[in-house]
C-alpha cells in the first residue's frame, strides 16, 4: 500500500536518502509545529476534530521533498497542486469492546421508603363462630312498682243468727256463730291468697266493737266480728288486691 509519509522520510534516491532523512523529518516537525502555533483555534476542525495537512512528494524541487505542513481547512486553506492532501483525527477509532467484567459486590441496603397510601377496604369476611357464654352480670336495680291489679271481692249478707243469705255460695265463704252476737266468716285459700280485708256495714244497728282476722291451721282465712248491741244483720265486703 502506498504511504506518502514513508516515501518522504525515505528521500528521492538511494544516495540522497540518508542526506534527506533527518532534514526531511526536521522540516516536517518544524512546519507542523509552526502550523499549530499559527492556527490553534481552527486546528483541528472545531466541528469534527479532523487535522488537515499537505505532503510534498519526493522528487520535486520546491518545496523540499518530504515536507509535511498542517493547514487550516476550516479557514479556507488548501494544498498546492504539487502537494498531496492528508487528514486524520486526534482521537483514533474506537477499539473493540472488551470482555464483560466480573459482577460487583452487592451494595448496601437502601433506606426504607415512605409509607404508601392506604389501599381500598377489602370485602367483609365470613362471620366467625359464636364465642362462649360470658359470666352472669350483677343483679340489676329493683324496678318501679307496677300499677295495682284488679281488686278481688266477695260480698254477702250475714243474718243476726250468723247464717248467710242466698249469696255468695258456701264454696266461697261460710258463716259460723261463735256466741250470741259474734260470728266468724271463713274463706278458702283458693279464693284468697292472703288474709282478706273485711268491711262490715250493719243494717239498722251500731258498728261492730270487735274484729279479728287470721289464718286457720288448715290454711283457710277467717274474720271474726262481734256487735255489743247483740245480733245484727250485716252487709260484708271481703277484698284482696291480688289473688
Amino acid at each position: 500500500m502506498h504511504n506518502p509519509l514513508t516515501n518522504a522520510l525515505g528521500g528521492i534516491g538511494r544516495r540522497a536518502r540518508k542526506h534527506w532523512r533527518l532534514t526531511g523529518v526536521a522540516s516536517a516537525v518544524l512546519v507542523l509545529t509552526g502550523g499549530l502555533g499559527i492556527a490553534v483555534g481552527a486546528i483541528p476542525d472545531s466541528n469534527d476534530g479532523v487535522i488537515h495537512a499537505c505532503y510534498q512528494e519526493p522528487g520535486l524541487v520546491q518545496p523540499p521533498p518530504g515536507t509535511l505542513r498542517v493547514i487550516d481547512a476550516q479557514a479556507g486553506q488548501k494544498c498546492a497542486p504539487n502537494e498531496t492532501p492528508l487528514s486524520w483525527n486526534q482521537t483514533g477509532p474506537a477499539g473493540p469492546a472488551g470482555p464483560k467484567g466480573a459482577t460487583g459486590a452487592t451494595g448496601a441496603t437502601g433506606a426504607t421508603g415512605a409509607t404508601g397510601p392506604a389501599g381500598p377496604t377489602g370485602a367483609t369476611g365470613a362471620t366467625g363462630p359464636a364465642g362462649p357464654t360470658g359470666p352472669a352480670g350483677p343483679t340489676g336495680a329493683t324496678g318501679a312498682t307496677g300499677p295495682a291489679g284488679p281488686v278481688h271481692q266477695v260480698t254477702g249478707v250475714v243474718n243476726p243468727d250468723c247464717t248467710l243469705q242466698a249469696s255468695p255460695p258456701a264454696s266461697i265463704v261460710t258463716a259460723t256463730q261463735v256466741s250470741s252476737g259474734m260470728c266468724t266468716l271463713t274463706f278458702p285459700q283458693a279464693e284468697f291468697t292472703d288474709v282478706p280485708v273485711l268491711l262490715l256495714t250493719p243494717i239498722g244497728g251500731a258498728n261492730p266493737n270487735f274484729i279479728a282476722e287470721g289464718e286457720n291451721s288448715d290454711g283457710t282465712w277467717y274474720a271474726t266480728y262481734q256487735f255489743s248491741a247483740g245480733p245484727t244483720l250485716v252487709n260484708f265486703i271481703a277484698s284482696q288486691i291480688t289473688r
